[in-house]
């Protein structure tokens, strides 16, 4: 090869890796404290004005277990228990607004159906098909698992390329860990790019001290929620007893 076209190559590389140079997520990490009920994250970026740009936030993954129902006679009972592996704790799509995106997810190589290709179901006798669909309502109904339309708007295009802005609230639920903020630029209807970003959801103060205490220092953690019971129970008896003076 010659300098000329590995120059060519190389400058090649460096702008296809410069299209999402500029991501930003705000904020850059979570805290999980006592009274964390969920928080709203902003993605912003620019991307070439010929291109589109679908998000995708995972992890971690995980095995998770769950009781699948069935009827029995007149009554709707659980009839088998259903491990899954690799499956992310949390999975978002967020889609740009200017398209029906339904019938490409699958071909782009993104959505919730992508996810089966990495899952494993146990009992393999049941039907995957059923357990998946199951699933992912059990997921959709927790607020873990979503497929978000028109979540990521464009401004006007300026230079050659165009603004992005996009939001996400992570749930109540989540838990400390470790996510991905994967993008993929779709180019033509093909997926052309993908970029992965890291976001840290972390635990401080109270609450990480409580996990803590749960975790190393099971007796510890034993006795001062039997404590804290009894304080509480005192507490409630001391406020009834006192409204019952007057």
């Amino acid at each position: 090869m010659g300098p000329a076209l590995g120059l060519l190559f190389l400058i090649a590389g460096l702008a296809v890796a410069a299209d999402l140079a500029d991501l930003e997520i705000n904020p850059s990490y979570l805290d999980i404290t006592c009274f964390y009920s969920g928080q709203k994250i902003k993605i912003s970026g620019t991307v070439p004005a010929d291109r589109d740009i679908i998000i995708e936030i995972k992890g971690p993954e995980r095995k998770d277990t769950f009781n699948m129902k069935g009827r029995i006679g007149p009554f709707w009972m659980n009839r088998d228990k259903v491990e899954l592996e690799h499956v992310p704790f949390l999975y978002a799509l967020l889609l740009p607004g200017n398209r029906k995106w339904d019938s490409q997810l699958d071909a782009l190589g993104v959505g919730m159906h992508n996810l089966e290709k990495n899952i494993t179901i146990r009992p393999k006798t049941l039907s995957f098909d059923t357990i998946f669909e199951q699933f992912i309502q059990l997921k959709r109904s927790q607020r873990l698992y979503a497929k978000l339309d028109d979540a990521i708007s464009y401004s006007p295009e300026s230079k050659g390329r165009k603004h992005l802005t996009a939001s996400f609230t992570f749930p109540p639920s989540i838990v400390p860990a470790e996510y991905k903020v994967v993008t993929t630029l779709i180019s033509n209807g093909k997926a052309d790019e993908k970029s992965v970003f890291n976001f840290t959801v972390k635990e401080v103060g109270l609450t990480k001290t409580i996990r803590e205490l749960a975790h190393q220092r099971g007796l510890i953690y034993g006795l001062l929620s039997v404590a804290m019971a009894l304080i509480s129970g005192a507490i409630i008896g001391i406020i009834f007893i006192g409204g019952d003076t007057h």
